[in-house]
């Protein structure tokens, strides 16, 4: 574990299938850097040297647990007291919390025919290993429950429209550090507990002890680099009887966001307005807000438009800021648990319990989807191999020496 972290993590992602890119819009797993994390990567490089240093006490988010299984997208509600991971008053000592001032207004859009479909746009899009069961709240979102009833919703395309509000990010800098240095920030209760031996307990306790003393208490990611502001969730569940085509869809959707701009920087087409209203009244809606000044109702298309100038204008003047987003979904933001394992074994051993983890939370969705007649793929998992080297064909190598050695007829 003597490699430079952002070596070692861009190594890893280039040949183990466990971690995507951010290809945004992709259904497929990517591997390697496109241009777009290139950029991004720019980005970040830019804001360590220009990120003013956070002094005094630190009352945020930075440096604690998040459970991208159980949560609700990404929000400080979903944040647990009990999850701190980094001590951060070793972090502000030694200057590597930062904070960069932002304001910009921009939008995320998520959209799937079958639930499965829909997280894995989600995982993609933030680069998150394994989507199905992710964000496992999203059946809020979409008024799901397990008695509901399926008929009709063999035509529905589950979409998430978001609004960001940025108003400053928060990053701690670390791509300077070693895997070992990093270490040295983390509470040694939080690094003992991961690194237990549990050796000696069966398959079906060493599960439950990751998912009850780890997922559960911990969280599955560590938030290294946020954003602050406020975020609006419109939800759709879209019935597309006329079978549209998803790029259809989308330009309508664009049309609902034109409309709620407008309410803040000038007017809008009647034709706009009206495709709007029409695409709001042919799905089953819903809205949620975090950060501002929130109104107790949105749940209507109506209402939801109606007060979204006043609540954008509240964030613009600094009210009620919170923790809606990551802050550079390309430099692993949410970064996983499983690096502060101290043996690549137990790395291993703890993917493949996140990896189960996962899967009993997309149990929901897999049963709605076959419900409603759309088929899930089946999930597979027997061996995870790690190959770790700063260099990707060394990597490569290094999983096909151990899969050659334990699964000689594979190859």
């Amino acid at each position: 574990m003597s490699k430079k972290i952002l070596a070692m993590i861009l190594a890893i992602c280039m040949m183990v299938p466990l971690m995507t890119s951010c290809q945004n819009g992709s259904e497929s797993t990517m591997v390697g850097i496109n241009p777009k994390q290139a950029a991004q990567a720019d980005q970040l490089e830019l804001a360590g040297a220009m990120g003013e240093i956070i002094k005094g006490e630190y009352g945020g988010y930075l440096g604690y647990g998040y459970n991208v299984v159980t949560s609700a997208y990404f929000n400080s509600n979903d944040v647990s007291s009990r999850a701190e991971i980094f001590d951060t008053d070793l972090l502000l000592e030694d200057r590597r919390l930062r904070k960069l001032a932002i304001s910009q207004t921009d939008t995320a859009l998520y959209m799937g025919e079958t639930m499965e479909s829909y997280q894995k746009d989600v995982s993609l899009n933030l680069g998150l290993s394994f989507s199905y069961g992710l964000f496992s709240k999203v059946k809020g979102d979409f008024s799901l429950s397990a008695n509901m009833s399926t008929s009709g919703m063999s035509k529905s395309v589950f979409i998430k429209n978001q609004i960001k509000i940025q108003k400053e990010r928060q990053f701690i800098k670390y791509g300077d550090l070693e895997m070992e240095e990093l270490k040295d920030y983390v509470y040694k209760t939080v690094l003992k507990k991961l690194n237990a031996d549990i050796s000696n307990k069966t398959d079906e306790e060493k599960q439950k002890y990751y998912d009850e003393e780890i997922f559960d208490r911990y969280g599955t990611h560590v938030l290294m680099d946020i954003m602050l502001g406020g975020r609006m969730d419109l939800n759709y569940v879209y019935n597309n009887t006329s079978k549209k085509s998803m790029q259809d869809i989308k330009m309508e959707l664009d049309a609902t966001y034109k409309t709620f701009a407008a309410k803040v920087s000038g007017s809008i087409s009647t034709e706009i307005s009206t495709k709007s209203e029409s695409f709001a009244k042919n799905s089953t809606f819903t809205a949620s807000r975090v950060g501002g000044s929130v109104s107790p109702d949105i749940n209507t298309y109506e209402k939801a438009l109606d007060t979204y100038k006043d609540w954008s204008q509240s964030i613009q003047d600094g009210t009620s800021l919170e923790f809606f987003d990551v802050g550079n979904n390309c430099q692993d933001s949410p970064l996983p648990i499983w690096e502060f394992a101290d043996s690549d074994e137990k790395r291993a051993e703890i993917i493949l319990a996140y990896e189960k983890y996962v899967s009993k939370a997309g149990q929901f969705f897999a049963d709605l989807d076959k419900s409603i007649g759309k088929e899930t793929m089946p999930l597979y998992i027997k061996n995870i191999y790690i190959g770790s080297n700063p260099d990707a064909a060394l990597a490569k190598s290094d999983i096909d020496t151990q899969i050659a050695l334990k699964e000689p007829d594979y190859l």
